[in-house]
């Protein structure tokens, strides 16, 4: 839009090879074989051509649904000086003389899982069965309804001058400079090359571009042609599921989990103790001696067989990927509990810890809870293993010792655990006593003391711990098992992000400008007030949409929903927030802060299994003033 008219905007390389027309499916054959149309690869560019693709249907089907073309046959409709249908037939689809098979002009591969996504859902063709729909598929429909919005906005800001002047923009004054690869030259490799000098490939993509490459190089003998077939097949295969599990989650990041993965397989595989940067990168591919060089065919070191393994490995550890990754919680609706329903692989209980797995951070842990679900083992050990890894990773990494994570236990240990149970050197049991032996000798009950002491006279208190939202959402989810077996608020509205946790409530409020407040605490000295508001027992989940009607309202109307809170109290809210409507019926003091503190104390010595005294207990919820 802010071309102008008489210039041209230069979009980069287009590198293409030729493709036989044996390529294409059936029913698109006849597009070459009457027509005379040639079919091309696009080995640098798709990004740039899905892009326009979508814009110039999006424009076309505007035009189509304009009120004076609705009652119109395509054939009449007019636009752009022209008849609609031609540029249809140009740019999007071409229809057979009897109207039965539709070929669309751009499109993916068959073996692509978001090839018949762009083809029904983006192009709108019709008959397309249920389609699947991942983190690439949603990046189609986020494009197309990006561009119907902006081509809505501007016919009625401009009119329809301008939505011609747009096409014409787009359909001839974009410049590509077009380079066609030589039928001889291998389009696996020019897409690595003509990639490396534009937007990044992921590594996943490099890696499967290499291993087809590598596949060609071997001898074209009578004995291997059918292999050599075979294993491309295999290799497209594997990375159609690959990228159907990697899409399944719509809430990751495409790029860093296509990495990660190829990442955990080889930590995974090869047993490696250090996962740091793109180490993994230079072992597979960049090293002049990397396990899938080009170097390794002719000293007969990498064999069709080699490639085959490591294939099938990558394709059946995609779903045990997605598996520890997929959170239970929909960001929709908290009643909705799992993403995982669709995996009968996994019980109630392994999917319950997997999703705990997740909220609270696994950390360097992924591999090795990856390979427990590539492993067939029990899944009660699995649950075994989940519930000492969580207690690890709370104790050690989330409440802080004052020790670094490295004298906890040592990333290279961590990562270890996963090769040596993947390739049966230890048991489960085994890594599960470890965990338990090292969180005995290093994170006593007296070090949590310690640090609890230190955050309740830290500046906020609780409110500043890092971990509290997972500490409270633990503590709401008990009572949900419980007391009431209703879900009130989902892990996406509980989790605390940046300063202000609006998940999170003061009962005695920030800002007690109220008399109520004034009444209760206006004698305490201002840090013990201070130390009071953030202790944990004042702490309390809610929906985050109720925060800021609760402010700083006396406990009563907070507790009943009086006055300008409409209604809504702690008495009808979160499980947390019924419980102390329940226990703290007319009143909210200091004693009401510490006896609840005592009481999420407790609690949390028995879901974590810490041993602390009563004494202990009294420690970490004393908030008078003490020696700075």
């Amino acid at each position: 839009m802010n071309l102008r008219d008489a210039k041209y905007h230069y979009t980069g390389l287009l590198s293409l090879k030729e493709a036989s027309a044996d390529t294409l499916s059936k029913e698109d054959r006849w597009l070459i074989d009457h027509r005379k149309h040639k079919v091309f690869h696009i080995v640098d560019g798709q990004q740039r051509l899905t892009t326009v693709s979508i814009l110039i249907f999006e424009i076309l089907k505007l035009v189509r649904s304009l009120p004076k073309n609705k009652d119109l046959p395509e054939t009449k409709v007019p636009f752009n000086n022209d008849e609609w249908w031609r540029y249809q037939e140009q740019y999007v689809r071409k229809i057979t003389p009897d109207k039965i098979v539709t070929t669309y002009l751009f499109g993916y591969e068959s073996d692509n899982p978001s090839a018949e996504y762009l083809k029904h859902e983006i192009f709108e063709a019709t008959g397309g069965s249920e389609l699947k729909k991942t983190l690439y598929t949603q990046n189609l429909l986020d494009a197309k309804t990006f561009f119907k919005r902006k081509l809505q906005e501007l016919l009625y800001d401009k009119g329809l001058t301008e939505i011609e002047a747009l096409f014409n923009k787009v359909t001839s004054k974009l410049m590509f400079n077009v380079y066609q690869i030589e039928k001889d030259y291998n389009e696996f490799m020019a897409f690595e090359t003509m990639n490396s000098r534009g937007q990044k490939l992921t590594n996943l993509e490099r890696f499967k571009n290499r291993l087809i490459y590598l596949v060609e190089l071997f001898d074209d003998t009578p004995d291997k042609q059918a292999s050599k077939y075979g294993l491309r097949t295999k290799i497209n295969d594997t990375w159609k599921e690959i990228y159907y599990q990697l899409g399944r989650n719509p809430d990751l990041s495409s790029d860093s989990l296509d990495d990660a993965f190829l990442q955990t397989h080889w930590c995974i595989c090869y047993e490696r103790s250090r996962v740091r940067g793109d180490e993994y990168v230079k072992d597979l591919l960049d090293d002049p001696d990397a396990k899938f060089s080009t170097k390794r065919i002719p000293k007969n070191t990498l064999t069709l067989e080699d490639i085959d393994k490591y294939v099938l490995s990558l394709k059946e550890m995609a779903k045990h990927w997605y598996y520890s990754f997929a959170p239970l919680d929909l960001p929709d609706s908290p009643k909705d509990t799992s993403k995982l329903k669709d995996s009968s692989e996994l019980t109630d209980k392994e999917k319950l810890w997997i999703d705990r797995l997740n909220r609270i951070g696994m950390d360097f842990f992924r591999p090795l809870v990856v390979a427990s679900l590539v492993k067939k083992v029990d899944s009660a050990e699995r649950v075994k293993l989940y519930e000492a890894i969580e207690r690890f990773i709370f104790l050690g990494w989330r409440v802080g010792t004052g020790v670094s994570r490295q004298k906890i236990l040592a990333d290279s240990k961590v990562y270890g655990y996963a090769g040596a149970l993947f390739h049966d050197k230890v048991t489960i049991e085994a890594i599960v006593e470890e965990l338990n032996s090292v969180v005995a000798e290093k994170l006593s009950a007296n070090h949590i003391t310690d640090t609890f002491k230190r955050t309740l006279n830290g500046r906020k208190g609780f409110y500043s711990w890092w971990s509290v939202d997972y500490f409270l959402y633990e503590y709401e989810m008990h009572l949900e098992k419980e007391k009431t077996g209703e879900r009130k608020v989902g892990w996406r509205e509980a989790r605390a992000k940046g300063r202000t946790k609006k998940s999170i409530e003061h009962i005695y409020p920030q800002k007690p400008n109220a008399l109520y407040w004034q009444k209760r605490f206006g004698n305490f000295s201002e840090g013990e007030q201070e130390r009071l508001k953030g202790s944990l027992g004042n702490l309390l989940l809610l929906e985050p949409s109720f925060n800021t009607a609760f402010s700083n309202h006396p406990y009563p109307q907070k507790r009943n929903g009086d006055g300008q809170i409409n209604g809504r109290g702690y008495r009808n809210g979160s499980n947390s927030e019924i419980e102390i409507a329940n226990e703290y019926v007319d009143d909210w003091t200091k004693e009401s802060i510490l006896g609840r503190g005592s009481k999420l104390l407790k609690w949390a010595a028995q879901r974590w299994k810490i041993q602390f005294t009563n004494g202990q207990i009294e420690e970490m919820t004393d908030t008078s003033d003490v020696e700075k």
